[in-house]
């Protein structure tokens, strides 16, 4: 089996790099913004707005990995016709934990653009060593068409990510080349799944 060394594209300004000829696992990610889009160039004048800009994607991000919703049902062990059934639904609930983290980070890094700089790329770091929020695969289309439909709103996974608080531009794609057969690539997706347990893969 042949497996294609690993690559990202910054969503969505890096979507036409996408290859157009060949299929298999994708996955997405969440990725902190460049320096650039945070604010941090070189000629850096305002370091409390890139500090404040660095914690709020930070934050916001972290929520969204650590958000977990779950549906069921319980119900009386008795006969049909006098069965009680209840529905029940949970959210997982949020300690900042990651918030108070990174603040503290960032005090002990100092406040100069250098500092926020390694404090950028220390989360960058943290959040690609993070699941992926989504795993799928593709055997009958390429990579940039099932790429096209995703952002296009096609699939159910736009709806999730922002019910998460998450657009687009805060996700790279990742495409993992299979050279095997459809049945081989179903399973790699789901043992993907299986193993990383992908936040908003819903099959």
């Amino acid at each position: 089996m042949k497996v294609i060394e690993r690559a990202a594209y910054r969503l969505p300004i890096e979507a036409h790099h996408v290859s157009d000829s060949t299929g298999g696992v994708y996955a997405f990610r969440v990725n902190i913004p460049t320096n650039m889009m945070l604010g941090l160039s070189k000629d850096l004048q305002n370091t409390s707005k890139a500090k404040r800009s660095l914690l709020w994607h930070i934050s916001r991000l972290a929520k969204a990995l650590r958000r977990i919703y779950l549906t069921g049902e319980i119900s009386s062990n008795q006969s049909p016709h006098i069965r009680r059934a209840f529905e029940l639904s949970a959210t997982s609930k949020d300690f900042d934990a990651v918030e108070a983290l990174c603040a503290d980070m960032i005090s002990k890094q100092g406040d100069g653009p250098e500092a926020l700089r390694t404090a950028a790329n220390i989360a960058r770091y943290s959040f690609d060593l993070a699941p992926p929020i989504y795993v799928g695969m593709t055997a009958k289309q390429t990579f940039r068409q099932r790429l096209e439909q995703h952002l296009a709103g096609h699939t159910g996974l736009y709806g999730r990510m922002r019910e998460a608080g998450l657009s687009w531009g805060d996700c790279c794609f990742e495409p993992h080349e299979m050279a095997v057969s459809k049945g081989a690539v179903d399973i790699a997706e789901s043992l993907t799944q299986s193993i990383l347990q992908p936040i908003f893969s819903v099959r």
